[in-house]
């Protein structure tokens, strides 16, 4: 409510009030014979009245004034990260779109940002990865006036990026029919092609480190490669 009106209703009710009570007055008089009223408490009573209501008045404005709060200089953003089970996930890596890593905290994460930093939008971009897993999530927390809040990040395995190469023995030379598979992930395994060829899901975000199994006749090659990117080059010995 503007200062404006404020005074408007500070003055316009009391003044409501006082018609109000000389109709209740004039009415009353000759109903209950209040004309016996001495003449010197009448103008008492009227300021009495016309006091109580101004402070009845008084104390509505001010609970009906807006609070306002000093200006948040920064922000404390928690993040608490379930894994794809709907459990608090281990081994999380937490950052946000204005930079900074989060601290671990009980029950979470957080992040500190400064207001100079708040976004544009008042929308701050929140991102979570599971390195276990490749499991990773994203939030968006709007920044306003409470320099305190919190969010759930709901992380999900990440199956779009696959990991692909070609097994060969030292001379170069293709092999078929070798089981290939990403550790930990042995129901996927895939026999390569006539050209050496396999193609599997990397259960990791692009980059991430990942071993590869290569299995034949009992022989067993086990090499780290990047999920995603190039090739990954195979070289069984004792060939096919």
């Amino acid at each position: 409510m503007s200062d404006f009106w404020r005074i408007v209703v500070s003055l316009g009710v009391p003044g409501l009030a006082l018609g109000v009570f000389y109709m209740l007055y004039g009415a009353l008089r000759k109903q209950w014979s209040l004309s016996k009223l001495p003449t010197k408490w009448v103008f008492p009573a009227i300021c009495l009245y016309m006091a109580l209501a101004a402070w009845v008045v008084l104390y509505a404005l001010k609970l009906w004034a807006p609070v306002r709060s000093a200006p948040v200089s920064l922000y404390h953003v928690r993040i608490i990260a379930l894994g794809p089970e709907g459990l608090p996930a281990a081994g999380v890596r937490v950052w946000s779109s204005v930079g900074g890593e989060a601290k671990a905290v009980d029950g979470g994460w957080e992040i500190e940002v400064a207001a100079a930093k708040r976004p544009a939008n008042g929308e701050l971009e929140v991102r979570a990865l599971q390195y276990s897993t490749g499991a990773m999530g994203i939030t968006s927390i709007s920044l306003a006036n409470e320099a305190y809040v919190s969010q759930t990040i709901r992380l999900k395995a990440d199956l779009s990026t696959r990991v692909r190469g070609i097994v060969s023995d030292p001379s170069g030379q293709a092999i078929q029919g070798v089981r290939v598979s990403v550790e930990g992930f042995g129901t996927e395994a895939v026999l390569t092609t006539i050209d050496g060829e396999f193609d599997l899901p990397a259960h990791a975000p692009a980059g991430q480190p990942i071993f590869l199994r290569a299995e034949k006749k009992g022989r067993l090659l086990r090499q780290m490669h990047p999920a995603g990117g190039e090739l990954a080059y195979l070289v069984f010995e004792g060939g096919a």
